[in-house]
């Protein structure tokens, strides 16, 4: 993943990609595909943190408005502040919380993210 003007570039999407833009504060483009990316993508659109072209086939439309959508103040603005909520702990706190018997806990912290 390399910078390109404030957005994260992965030319190969996966779970772990998007948590790393997420943390890092860099808004995305997500063109999601086969399995979970089309999951990935809208975890990415939603909350407002970067663009998702129209899947499984983009338009050239869509694909065009992509950076715009993802490096507007508002989205820019949006990343910063999901990436401040992101927990860079939760390997240590699921532990805690198995450690401490709650099991259901522990599990949802470790998939929070990714």
């Amino acid at each position: 993943m390399e910078p390109l003007s404030g957005l994260a570039v992965a030319p190969r999407e996966h779970g772990a990609k998007v948590g790393a833009a997420t943390r890092a504060g860099a808004p995305q483009i997500v063109v999601a595909q086969p399995a979970d990316q089309p999951y990935r993508a809208g975890r990415v659109a939603a909350p407002g943190t970067g663009a998702a072209p129209d899947a499984p086939a983009p338009t050239a439309a869509s694909l065009s408005a992509a950076p715009d959508t993802a490096l507007a103040p508002a989205a820019v603005a949006r990343t910063s502040e999901v990436a401040a909520l992101v927990r860079t702990d939760r390997t240590a706190a699921a532990a805690k919380l198995l450690l401490d018997g709650t099991v259901v806990a522990a599990k949802l912290l470790l998939h929070a993210i990714d």
